[in-house]
């Protein structure tokens, strides 16, 4: 079935049907109730006055990545008078245009932040074991990300974390935004870490000591209480292509990405449109490619006929370049990585091609209406593990 409104068909967090709609069409839909709007407001207002009451020095913390959404987060609290801590946890997977982004946003808005890099041999072990186990490289990264900025949290007193997208939410309507979403260990078991606990990623062929294990693990209940984790989209009129476009006015840098058009969400890493964006086209079938399509014909920035078009045939604009991730990340062997290659990417190493057949960006320049989203500067250096200053 597909949906009469986006032409949507999969999802890769879950999409159900009600009659001919999506539900993240009808999620869509509730962005329009003004009844929402306004009580989801007044909420959020209620909700960030009480956490200032009860803060020290910060009245939250503010994980990122850093793409463009940060800079929508960050300018939302500081512009309410609301004093944020950013939290960058180096995943290693940043090129340069990722720290070129996280340290402008932290000097133009003038906001205290920390960059917590794990033992690097340790998280490359990880990264190994987590794509031999598990088919996924960002599991390592998902639970030492969400461990982390919890027990920051609590050490610094700090009552709130903010994040900005609810995937779920956003991409295929898994909730209602009459439903009230805080960040839990449920929802990073459920959500970030598919159902996957540390003590069974840990389980066997990881060869780590024990001393870094405590690192994969989510905080205890008592060692995170007083502390909630609040979704901005939850509570707000999202447009995520109409938020980004305004980082550009700070100095954001939008990076020339492929296998995607929008040169905002997650630009700035080495993998995410390359390797991890592979293995999910091998998991789930789709790539992130296929839900940009679907949320701009949602927005109404190209019509049914031409998102549909586009959704039913995609990958002659998709090319994927895994050699630097392996030989330069994980220092894997050319015969490793046909290996890999023969052995567990079979069905997607058509895929594994210099050029895709087709350019989506040159596609959606003629068919766009909205505002530019391709990328502008391609990135000079991969998997940078720390870089100072803008």
């Amino acid at each position: 079935m597909n949906c009469s409104s986006c032409g949507i068909s999969v999802a890769s967090f879950g999409l159900t049907f009600f009659d001919s709609k999506c539900s993240a069409c009808v999620s869509f839909d509730e962005l329009r109730d003004h009844e929402i709007a306004l009580k989801n407001e007044r909420y959020l207002n209620d909700f960030f006055d009480r956490a200032s009451s009860k803060s020290g020095t910060y009245d939250c913390l503010v994980p990122v990545r850093p793409d463009a959404e940060d800079y929508f987060v960050v300018n939302y609290l500081v512009s309410r008078g609301i004093n944020p801590l950013v939290v960058l946890v180096n995943n290693f997977f940043l090129n340069d245009i990722g720290w070129h982004n996280f340290h402008n946003l932290i000097t133009v808005y003038d906001v205290d932040s920390v960059a917590y890099s794990p033992n690097y041999p340790a998280y490359q072990e990880m990264v190994r074991a987590s794509l031999r186990k598990l088919g996924s490289i960002y599991y390592p990264y998902k639970a030492i990300q969400h461990g982390y900025v919890m027990r920051l949290a609590r050490e610094k007193s700090i009552p709130v974390v903010v994040w900005g997208q609810c995937q779920p939410l956003e991409f295929s309507g898994k909730f209602s935004r009459r439903d009230r979403l805080f960040l839990s260990q449920w929802w990073v078991h459920e959500h970030e870490t598919n159902g996957v606990t540390p003590e069974q990623f840990l389980g066997t062929g990881v060869q780590l000591n024990k001393r870094d294990h405590s690192m994969l693990q989510y905080p205890r209940i008592s060692e995170t209480r007083g502390v909630k984790s609040v979704f901005l989209s939850n509570f707000l009129p999202w447009d995520q292509v109409g938020q980004n476009m305004d980082a550009l006015s700070k100095g954001f840098v939008t990076e020339s990405l492929d296998n995607s058009y929008d040169g905002f969400e997650n630009s700035g890493s080495s993998v995410y449109y390359q390797m991890h964006d592979l293995l999910r086209v091998k998991s789930v079938g789709i790539p992130k490619l296929y839900e940009h399509v679907a949320r701009d014909t949602r927005f109404g920035r190209w019509s049914l006929d031409v998102g549909s078009k586009m959704l039913a045939n995609l990958q002659p604009y998709l090319s994927y370049n895994i050699d630097s991730f392996f030989k330069d990340f994980l220092g894997v062997t050319s015969s490793g990585l046909n290996w890999f290659v023969k052995n567990q990417l079979d069905g997607v190493s058509h895929l594994i091609r210099a050029h895709p057949e087709k350019n989506i960006r040159e596609e959606v320049e003629s068919l766009y209406t909205g505002p530019r989203l391709s990328g502008d500067v391609d990135a000079k250096h991969q998997f940078v593990k720390f870089m100072k200053g803008i």
